[in-house]
């Protein structure tokens, strides 16, 4: 694999571990340090960035050029919207899904993820690192 989907993994994995946490789930039901995040919804949030992956992998790469990260944030609308804008208030419900069925099943799907990813990734074509907008 690239250095890059190296990274991406690693970051993925630390992400599962975190999910594993006893603190985590301990806390689940919790307002977290984040403004209107519960620790249940900032974990779904976590969560998303590693399931997200296998979801654009799935779909085709668009005829599109991509654009570089820094390119990308320069153009969502939540980059500078306030914690009660629609764009982050989306953002937080989006994370409570994702972490509705719980801790335990959180932490697992999340980990399952990153092993497909360690496989999956290296299949990729190279040009474009997975998950890049544009892809």
């Amino acid at each position: 694999m690239t250095s890059t989907r190296d990274a991406f993994v690693q970051a993925a994995a630390s992400a599962a571990a975190l999910l594993r946490e006893p603190a985590v789930a301990a806390s689940w039901d919790s307002a977290s340090v984040l403004r209107e995040f519960s620790v249940a919804g900032l974990a779904g949030h976590l969560a998303r960035q590693v399931l997200a992956v296998p979801r654009v992998l799935a779909q085709p790469a668009p005829a599109d050029q991509p654009v570089s990260l820094l390119d990308h944030y320069g153009r969502v609308s939540w980059i500078d919207a306030g914690p009660d804008d629609e764009a982050n208030a989306e953002i937080r419900r989006g994370g409570e899904a994702e972490a509705a069925d719980g801790a335990a099943p959180l932490a697992v799907k999340t980990a399952v993820t990153v092993e497909a990813l360690r496989s999956a990734l290296p299949a990729e074509p190279e040009g474009v690192p997975p998950g890049c907008p544009g892809r």
